[in-house]
Formats: C-alpha cells, structure tokens, sequence
C-alpha cells in the first residue's frame, strides 16, 4: 500500500511548523536576540522571529 505523496508532504510541513513554533523555542530565540544588547540587532533578531511566525501562518 502507497502512501500519497501529498500526504507525506503535509506531514513533514506540519512536524516542521510545529518544531519551529514551540513556546520554549520562540522564547528562546527572544532570549537571544535581547542578549545582544544592541538595539539594531535585537530589533532586527525580533523582526525575523515575527516574519517567520507569519510566514508559517500563510503556509
């Protein structure tokens, strides 16, 4: 019996979103970027976590 590829797919996407998307791993990515205590790059560190969030939203 086959498995259909698009579920495959859908189930990589999902494990995928959902590894990227834990709390702990957010919060740990926020740590980080506040730890580099320069405004530009916290910002910048911060700008890539909420484009990513959105990112996996569209998906």
């Amino acid at each position: 019996m086959a498995i259909d590829p698009t579920i495959v797919d859908l189930s990589t996407r999902l494990g995928s979103v959902v590894a990227n998307n834990t709390i702990p791993t957010i919060m740990d990515r926020i740590n980080q970027a506040k730890a580099t205590k320069e405004k530009d790059q916290t910002i910048k560190y911060l700008e890539g976590i909420i484009n990513d969030l959105i990112s996996d939203k569209m998906n």
